[in-house]
């Protein structure tokens, strides 16, 4: 076309090359248009050329276009050097990874929806000096679990490449949906991290000169977290006591546990687990103190690091106040109070007083607070029942702790048994018995139970404050048994003698009396040699003992009841110590009720017989 002008035209003669070299040069500028067919043909650009793809000669007027590089839609691509317009695609300047296989599939919608595909093979050329990788989307190393990554092998050649990947040195054969068909990418649909490590490529030229690309390292995984620790939280640690603390973090990959000691003694650095060291940090996170002592209680630090990063806590091993202190208390009006309170922990901690209002009471007033934590009244007075507070601060004031104190005045502190109290108990093999001790004293009496030869008394015997409650009584139960009782001034002591027999129930026949008569009840013995019997019971009132006044035993065994009362009918039975096992009786005692015998007519009868006896007396007297 140059020299077609230069001749039209008739210019100087060393006018005509520039002027075709600015043709020519406006000619490749321009970008290339390539047409796809149904089927697959071969294009070749150079690298860095501008490339328009047509899917048809024209757009369709109502048509859709869907374009694919190697199967993957361009659309997802995110790519800006790939712009699509209708029926074109442009690539605005060429990379090696613009290679593949491109397809376009063209939709008319109308009485019935039509696609047509066409593709186009384009090579991108260039020499291949050095493969090269880069990843998408690039957020430098670390990636969350989940993400979707691409991982793309270049190398300029136009000449026929064979790509080959290993990850960590070894030969990496993904699966069909991981690589797309050229080899040159790398999908990872929700990465985990086994996916993570060093990614390499090989690019073969023809056949030979490989080209190894530089390797790219990435982690999918998760940060550290601390989820669980214990430290500082000992009720009490004495000197000499092991301690341990766990740690617990979670992460992928499994966080690596390590603990450091930031105390004076030793200084900051890592714990290891020497059989000569005060400490021992294992393996699964727990930190271990051999023998505790004060100038231990510092702080320590648990760090949870792996490749996506660290996390730590601080753990203060200094003790929590643990206050010590009666929740009640007791003093009687005149008498003096010592009461005690002492805030444990570590570091050292100081306790102090104050009223219920929370104010401090000062050291040298008749109520006080001393300095080794005591609170002192001198002259209790009955006015100075009420709450106070022990209380202990440190320089933390979320470590600050009170407890509430109630404090009682009485009258007297006298203590004295009632006089219901007896000191002996009879019981028979086999019965539940009760042992009942009560006090006299304004404070609540603390009661409790013991016997003579026995440190510990067994599981049948149940105590209840006054009562001894004996199940299934044993021979072997009999003895003395104490009861002690304390109001917390005064203590006293008392005892019960525990009698138990081996028995045996004799039916007596049954006996029909009338009320206000007198009843007897006979126990045959049958006994080799005999026995006299030991006691009467009546149904329904357990190991109750019957009534002396009325109910009388005599020498042979024999129940005599005198004045007898309706509420005495029932079944009664005899209890020996001649024989080891019980049986119960089925007879009774009826009474019968006295009918009235009497009229109002009578009762005037007899009066007036009465006068008429009186008048005769004074008339003889006269």
């Amino acid at each position: 076309m140059g020299l077609f002008l230069c001749q039209m035209k008739r210019l100087d003669h060393c006018l005509c090359p520039w002027l075709f070299l600015l043709v020519f040069f406006l000619k490749e500028s321009q970008p290339r248009e390539i047409l796809l067919f149904p089927y697959q043909p071969s294009r070749s650009v150079k690298l860095g050329d501008r490339v328009t793809l047509n899917c048809n000669s024209r757009s369709s007027r109502g048509a859709t276009y869907e374009w694919y590089q190697n199967e993957l839609n361009i659309a997802l691509m995110n790519d800006p050097r790939m712009i699509r317009e209708n029926n074109t695609l442009k690539i605005l300047k060429t990379k090696l990874y613009h290679t593949g296989v491109y397809q376009c599939i063209e939709t008319r919608k109308g009485r019935e929806i039509q696609k047509q595909n066409r593709y186009v093979l384009l090579n991108v050329e260039g020499k291949c000096n050095r493969a090269s990788i880069t990843i998408k989307p690039y957020q430098g190393k670390k990636y969350p679990v989940g993400i979707n990554l691409t991982l793309d092998c270049e190398c300029k050649s136009s000449a026929t490449k064979r790509i080959r990947w290993f990850r960590n040195g070894v030969r990496f054969k993904p699966k069909k949906k991981m690589i797309t068909l050229d080899g040159k990418r790398l999908i990872f649909n929700n990465a985990t991290y086994a996916d993570s490590g060093n990614y390499t490529c090989r690019v073969t030229v023809d056949g030979f000169h490989p080209s190894w690309s530089r390797k790219l390292e990435f982690w999918v995984g998760t940060a550290p977290k601390i989820i669980f620790h214990k430290g500082g939280y000992m009720q009490l640690a004495p000197k000499g006591q092991k301690l341990k603390f766990p740690c617990r973090a979670t992460g992928i990959p499994r966080p690596k546990i390590t603990w450091y000691y930031m105390g004076d003694k030793y200084g900051p650095r890592v714990l290891t687990a020497k059989n000569d060291s005060d400490f021992r940090a294992y393996g699964d996170g727990s930190l271990e103190m051999m023998n505790y002592t004060a100038e231990m209680a510092f702080e320590f630090v648990c760090m949870a690091r792996n490749v996506m990063g660290h996390a730590h806590i601080n753990v203060d091993l200094s003790t929590p106040v643990k206050i010590s202190v009666a929740e009640d208390i007791k003093a009687v009006d005149g008498g003096n109070l010592v009461a005690p309170c002492k805030a444990l922990g570590t570091p050292k901690t100081e306790s102090f007083w104050t009223d219920k209002k929370r104010v401090y009471l000062g050291n040298d007033g008749r109520v006080s607070s001393k300095k080794n934590g005591n609170l002192e009244v001198d002259g209790v007075r009955l006015g100075d029942q009420g709450r106070y507070y022990c209380t202990s601060a440190r320089d933390d004031p979320s470590q600050d702790k009170e407890t509430g104190v109630w404090l009682t005045v009485y009258e007297t502190d006298t203590i004295r048994i009632k006089a219901t109290h007896k000191n002996v108990t009879k019981a028979f093999v086999g019965m539940t018995i009760t042992l009942l001790c009560e006090f006299e004293s304004e404070p609540k009496v603390n009661i409790t139970w013991s016997r003579r030869d026995m440190k510990k008394l067994p599981k049948r015997m149940e105590s209840y404050g006054s009562s001894l409650n004996i199940h299934k009584v044993r021979l072997s139960d009999a003895g003395r048994y104490y009861c002690n009782g304390s109001n917390g001034f005064k203590s006293l002591r008392t005892f019960i003698d525990l009698l138990v027999y081996s028995s045996k129930l004799y039916r007596p026949s049954n006996v029909t009396v009338s009320e206000g008569d007198s009843a007897w009840l006979h126990c045959a013995i049958q006994a080799d040699p005999p026995r006299i019997t030991i006691a009467w019971f009546k149904k329904g009132q357990g190991s109750k003992m019957l009534d002396e006044k009325r109910f009388h035993i005599v020498a042979n065994g024999s129940l005599h009841i005198t004045n007898v009362q309706l509420g005495d009918e029932g079944k009664y039975f005899c209890m020996t110590s001649a024989n080891k096992k019980q049986k119960y009786g089925t007879r009774y005692l009826f009474v019968r009720e006295i009918p009235k015998r009497y009229t109002a007519g009578h009762k005037d009868f007899g009066g007036r017989f009465l006068v008429m006896i009186f008048a005769l007396a004074i008339i003889y007297t006269l």
